[in-house]
């Protein structure tokens, strides 16, 4: 998988466009909002959450609707661990991939950094 790298914040792996939930890292319990801003045009788009167990996981319909290839920064109301290093924002990009039987779907994806 590839890295979105331009925005001065933590890169990670390309998420596959056409998920059911994605595993953002880990919090402290409660409500978190997330803040994506468009590399593209600065738009900004909103998502809330809330972390349980220590993790931030959001399902599809809770989410913006993403731009197949374009990249995101993403930036949240509470302290952000990710890969065990805290964060204060990272880089998303969503990108259809084709399997064996066509776009791969229903993907429950989770955040990683960029080796």
């Amino acid at each position: 998988m590839s890295c979105y790298n331009c925005t001065g914040c933590t890169p990670t792996k390309d998420l596959t466009a056409c998920f059911a939930d994605i595993t953002f890292g880990q919090f402290a319990n409660g409500t978190v909002e997330l803040t994506f801003t468009s590399t593209a045009d600065g738009s900004k788009s909103f998502a809330t959450g809330t972390a349980s167990g220590g993790s931030l996981t959001i399902l599809a319909a809770n989410l913006p609707d993403f731009v197949n290839g374009r990249a995101y920064k993403v930036t949240a109301s509470a302290q952000w661990t990710l890969d065990s290093v805290v964060v204060t924002c990272v880089t998303i990009r969503v990108a259809l991939v084709r399997g064996v039987g066509g776009f791969i779907s229903g993907t429950n994806e989770v955040l990683q950094t960029c080796d």
